[in-house]
């Protein structure tokens, strides 16, 4: 599928992306344990992204002080160690089991 985005200048640009690679992802992401999920966290904050868009989440979904994408930039800047972390972990997960599911 293809898609148009204007950025900041008013430059358009085309993308391209396959709705079955997409499910593919989410289903890898999904199967993996918190240390290789959160070993892989920068792609799957990227998948969070262009899934979200096309989705049509809404800001208190992902950007949100309980968002997804906001709570991934959490898990980034303070780590999982800790007992707060593996909670944000935890909570991370939930989210992406359910919002990033591609039917």
């Amino acid at each position: 599928m293809e898609y148009n985005v204007t950025d900041l200048h008013n430059e358009k640009f085309k993308f391209s992306i396959s709705y079955k690679e997409l499910k593919n992802f989410y289903s890898i992401y999904s199967g993996m344990d918190d240390l290789e999920f959160f070993s892989n966290i920068k792609e799957i904050l990227h998948f969070c992204c262009i899934v979200s868009y096309f989705k049509e989440l809404t800001i208190d979904q992902t950007l949100g002080d309980k968002g997804i994408i906001h709570e991934i930039s959490h898990l980034l800047l303070w780590g999982h160690d800790d007992l707060e972390g593996k909670e944000r972990l935890k909570y991370i997960r939930e989210c992406f089991d359910v919002m990033m599911k591609l039917a």
